[in-house]
């Protein structure tokens, strides 16, 4: 019997654009389900370099 993989995150033919610029273009991605993941958090995005919440106290 075959297993089914599952997806946290499954993209098929991303585009971004902004204006002119195309950022992304037709991007597939998948990520495969799996215990431990840790992708983004929301307070570490955009140009804020102070990363004291990661442990970083200098």
């Amino acid at each position: 019997m075959e297993k089914l993989t599952e997806y946290v995150i499954e993209v098929s033919g991303l585009t971004k654009q902004f204006g002119d610029f195309k950022a992304v273009n037709e991007i597939n991605l998948r990520i495969e389900k799996r215990i431990g993941y840790g992708l983004f958090r929301a307070e570490w995005s955009g140009k804020n370099n102070n990363r004291a919440d990661a442990g970083d106290t200098a």
